[in-house]
């Protein structure tokens, strides 16, 4: 998120604030994390201090910066996610058109999950 709006919207702690909620939203997708504890998780985020809105984001712009990341090496996107609070799990092989069709909501919904 910092990359994509040039460092000038999102402090970092801000970015990963989003990032922690679009890995916790798109691992409940994939059955990784339960829906309660994904929506308590990412309220205990929110508590800490306002995020700044995402809406107006560029998927292609995000998804430009996304393969730029660490996280994706020799075509290989790689997460974290939860499993339940304190076991991570670190998941390589992520499918792109999932993870950009989640993106996608994510970003049109302004980071809400439903």
């Amino acid at each position: 998120f910092e990359a994509v709006t040039e460092y000038r919207k999102f402090k970092h702690g801000e970015a990963v604030g989003w990032g922690m909620i679009a890995a916790l939203g798109y691992g409940r997708e994939l059955g990784l994390l339960s829906k309660d504890e994904a929506a308590r998780l990412i309220r205990l985020i929110h508590r800490v201090g306002s995020l700044p809105s995402i809406k107006g984001i560029s998927l292609e712009r995000l998804w430009d910066a996304f393969l730029r990341d660490k996280k994706f090496r020799s075509g290989n996107i790689r997460m974290i996610f939860l499993r339940q609070p304190g076991e991570a799990e670190i998941r390589g092989g992520i499918d792109p058109a999932s993870l950009r069709h989640f993106l996608r909501g994510f970003l049109e919904s302004g980071g809400e999950l439903n």
